[in-house]
């Protein structure tokens, strides 16, 4: 409120007064225009409270997009797998064995690149009549499709792309449909599924349906090259390690800790539980289970809760099992 100046002798220090007075004032409405302390942590804490709600969100929509890629890899996987059968009558072997020991032939992997607009890739790995290749060197070549965009790329000792986180299913522990071998390191291999050393399955032989036959499926435990197929010891063989092809022995995202690591794991806890390397489980990143090729190039997720037993009945091509799955 202005002083009021009735004395002219004092209108000049009245004057004074009122400028002071005014500009006190203004100071005091320009520091009343800022954010208190108090505000300033409120939208702190709200912004704080809306990113914790907003990422999530974000994260799952990403994880989202990484599954559709992945199952559209694996229909492709299944596509190009159903055209190599339509070409030779057959579905490629998990791997052909070859007659020198020790050596690694080349993978189901190899042989359907043709069928996966990969036919300039293939003509220069040159595969051999006899299971093997005559050039290696793409085996650092990371191909198209082979990866789950969820799990991060493998890589060799050098850094160079060369795994594939999809492999086929060889069968299950059903009956006697096996090859029997030594277990110590890479383990027996169960031949009631549709790919294995040297198999010639045809669609014929999958009596229990396509649709209802496992293929092929993912992976996230130790991998191999991505050419490699399978290499044995002994003849006949008394030890035969695959590497494209896998037992289904264990549920689907097996936990290490509970069923074991693979025996040649430098990484494994001292006294751990030990699996071999035939045995090595499906699994992936996606929460809850693992997407599957079908052997009618259907893709579908297997949950990991299943009952272990339909997982098993999935595997075997011919076991007669009625099963009745919602996927």
């Amino acid at each position: 409120m202005p002083i009021a100046c009735f004395k002219s002798g004092s209108s000049a220090r009245c004057l004074k007064q009122n400028l002071r007075r005014r500009t006190y004032t203004s100071k005091c409405r320009q520091a009343t225009t800022g954010f208190t302390l108090v505000e300033l942590l409120v939208v702190v804490a709200i912004i704080g409270i809306l990113l914790g709600l907003i990422l999530p969100a974000v994260q799952a929509a990403r994880e989202a997009s990484r599954r559709t890629s992945c199952v559209n890899n694996l229909k492709q996987i299944g596509l190009a797998l159903q055209n190599y059968h339509a070409q030779n009558r057959r579905f490629p072997p998990g791997a052909p064995l070859l007659k020198k020991q020790k050596d690694s032939s080349i993978s189901w992997r190899v042989l359907i690149l043709p069928f996966n607009e990969q036919k300039s890739l293939y003509e220069k790995i040159g595969p051999k009549s006899d299971g093997g290749a005559t050039d290696w060197s793409a085996q650092t070549h990371a191909v198209e499709g082979y990866n789950c965009p969820s799990l991060p790329l493998p890589v060799s000792d050098t850094g160079i792309l060369v795994e594939s986180h999809y492999s086929t299913v060889s069968g299950a522990n059903r009956g006697n449909e096996r090859i029997d071998l030594e277990d110590s390191a890479c383990g027996d291999i169960y031949t009631n599924g549709i790919f294995y050393p040297n198999s010639r399955t045809s669609i014929s032989k999958i009596t229990d349906g396509t649709s209802h036959t496992l293929a092929v499926g993912e992976r996230t435990y130790l991998f191999r090259d991505w050419m490699d197929g399978a290499s044995y010891v002994g003849n006949p063989p008394t030890r035969i390690c695959t590497e494209a092809s896998l037992n289904v022995r264990y549920p689907i995202n097996a936990d290490r800790n509970t069923f074991g690591y693979y025996v040649g794991d430098p990484e494994a806890p001292s006294g751990a539980t030990t699996m071999l390397l035939n045995d090595l489980y499906f699994g992936s990143q996606h929460s809850g289970g693992a997407n599957f090729s079908m052997a009618d190039g259907s893709v579908q997720f297997l949950r990991e809760t299943m009952d272990f037993p339909v997982y098993q009945d999935l595997s075997t091509k011919s076991g007669g099992e009625v099963t009745q799955l919602e996927f």
